[in-house]
């Protein structure tokens, strides 16, 4: 289509081709959509940029997503979700918990998947403590204890040896 002069490219028609890329893990095409965001200056915006860092992180280019979000002038919470998340699936739990703290003192709202990413790596980091200040901040703040967080909690309590409050986790949700 852009061969062809069929369309002008825009913004949404980047986050579309990026979606595709992130699908069927085409790195080559997605990093040049991104050479064509930064030629053509187009505004960074949080769907954009949400939409270049999962294409990164879905294709396993984990320093390219972290840099396109440390350029982001604003990051909605998808945003630090998908870093967290990929953190977290890579084994890089200390990276997990900075980006928490520095996500808490952004003061961006976390929401149920962003508290799910961050308690799974308590679990499987072993730092229990940071768990259960995980847990209460999420008592404290109003957090939907949704499924993902519930069996989050679950599976961290129960890695980190605290079998009780997995088992009383799981009694509530079988009342």
């Amino acid at each position: 289509m852009k061969e062809e002069g069929l369309v002008r490219l825009n913004e949404v028609t980047v986050v579309s081709v990026l979606t595709a890329c992130a699908r069927i893990g085409d790195i080559n095409l997605g990093r040049r959509l991104h050479a064509s965001v930064v030629g053509n200056e187009f505004v960074l915006d949080t769907y954009l940029g949400a939409s270049l860092i999962n294409m990164y992180v879905k294709c396993g280019q984990v320093e390219d997503a972290r840099k396109v979000f440390d350029g982001m002038p604003d990051r909605n919470v998808v945003c630090w979700t998908l870093m967290i998340a990929r953190y977290g699936q890579l084994g890089l739990f200390k990276d997990v918990i900075e980006l928490f703290r520095e996500m808490q003192a952004m003061g961006v709202d976390v929401d149920e998947m962003t508290i799910a990413c961050v308690v799974s790596a308590c679990g499987n980091a072993g730092a229990l403590d940071l768990g259960r200040w995980v847990h209460a901040y999420c008592e404290k703040n109003g957090i939907e204890m949704n499924i993902n967080v519930t069996n989050s909690l679950i599976d961290m309590y129960s890695k980190c040896g605290d079998i009780d409050r997995a088992l009383h986790i799981f009694n509530g949700l079988v009342r």
